[in-house]
């Protein structure tokens, strides 16, 4: 196989095929022979599957705490379930969730104070894991604390990080603040301090993330700020290890934080401010025009549903939002023509977050820390349902 497969395919025609297959297969072309599994294991071709494929995304739906599943749909009108595949993590399955997920590699972290220094990175495509050096801050060497948890990719020196905004306890037993920050970085494998002055607010881990101009977006507040709150957007630069603030609506800017939530809709930062004021539980939907200018936020239209909002989600390619409604039905709502879709799936009692996910070979080319789900012990396994986007 090996010889009439460089007798018949230059290596360039042979790479230009294999960038097309997804994950699942090239991971069985590494026993073809010695010379494909260097090329599909490189860190070059690796990249190369990834822009290629960054365009083919699907819609990771995940539940949490009673039990993380997740469900990978098609992007398409009929929302189509594709695959399972297992959860392969060992105790507290039950309270762990997704961070985020950023070209075909989940970050898991569990929320238990007293395990909040677990956290992994997971490719599901390649079923390869990696569990993560125990940082500086846990609840051993600090005691109590809250936490934030951030993810994605660094452009700049095409690294993947992990962000955790600390938030020690003080004599008072308010939270101290400004918190300590830690950064992991995949390429080097471990933990260091972030030393510049981390803004004087708390960001909102339970609250959606939004992920994108290469940095990672959450809705944060002061306490100390005129009548009692000031909600705002705090950002962490994921190439410059740097803080940034956003201004948001002044309308909005004194809402308690809970009542607001973001996420990358599109190329666009987009808000929603949930109104309990009226008599069904209604949504505003702002858009950033132009990212990074507090000025351009503008306001596009209300989600009002007779079931009423609990919370929107995310976008889909099609424009559409995907809307929690307060009867915990997940929904595809058309905001041209107010139409609503039922895609058959409830939230139950727990949690439900959406990301996008791509398949990918991330974590292939590397050995020290890795492991296969056959290596890792005394698993428990849960499913996970994915759907694909075309």
């Amino acid at each position: 196989m090996q010889r009439m497969t460089e007798a018949h395919l230059p290596q360039e025609l042979l790479v230009e095929i294999l960038k097309r297959l997804p994950a699942k297969s090239l991971l069985r072309f590494r026993s073809v022979s010695k010379s494909w599994r260097s090329t599909i294991s490189s860190p070059e071709f690796i990249t190369l599957h990834r822009n290629h494929n960054i365009n083919n995304t699907r819609v990771l739906v995940s539940y949490y705490p009673s039990e993380l599943r997740a469900l990978l749909h098609y992007d398409n009108d009929a929302f189509e379930l594709d695959t399972k595949i297992e959860f392969p993590f060992e105790r507290l399955s039950r309270y762990y969730r997704i961070v985020g997920s950023c070209n075909g590699l989940i970050c898991v972290g569990c929320n238990l104070v007293s395990c909040a220094s677990d956290l992994f990175l997971w490719n599901p495509s390649i079923r390869r894991i990696l569990t993560l050096p125990t940082p500086g801050i846990t609840f051993k060497s600090h005691g109590a604390y809250m936490l934030a948890l951030g993810f994605g990719f660094d452009s700049k020196r095409r690294d993947y990080k992990v962000v955790r905004i600390v938030y020690l306890q003080g004599r008072n037993g308010f939270n101290k603040v400004p918190p300590e920050v830690e950064l992991y970085e995949l390429s080097t494998g471990t933990w260091r301090g972030i030393s510049i002055v981390a803004p004087p607010y708390e960001m909102c881990d339970y609250s959606l993330q939004a992920n994108m101009n290469g940095a990672v977006h959450w809705i944060a507040y002061s306490p100390t700020k005129i009548n009692g709150l000031r909600s705002l957007i705090v950002a962490f630069d994921l190439s410059d290890d740097v803080f940034k603030e956003m201004r948001l609506p002044k309308t909005l800017s004194h809402e308690y934080p809970a009542d607001l939530s973001i996420a990358a809709c599109g190329e666009l930062l987009s808000l929603f401010h949930y109104n309990l004021s009226s008599p069904v539980r209604c949504c505003g939907v702002w858009v950033m025009e132009k990212y990074g200018m507090d000025n351009s936020w503008t306001k596009l239209f209300n989600i009002e549903l007779l079931q009423g909002v609990s919370a929107v989600l995310g976008s889909r390619k099609n424009g559409e939002l995907l809307v929690v409604t307060s009867d915990n039905k997940l929904v595809s709502y058309d905001p041209d023509d107010e139409q609503v879709k039922d895609l058959g799936i409830r939230k139950s009692t727990t949690s439900l977050n959406v990301n996008t996910y791509t398949g990918s070979l991330i974590l292939l080319d590397r050995t020290y820390g890795v492991l296969s789900y056959s290596s890792v012990p005394d698993l428990n396994l849960w499913s996970i349902e994915l759907f694909f986007s075309p």
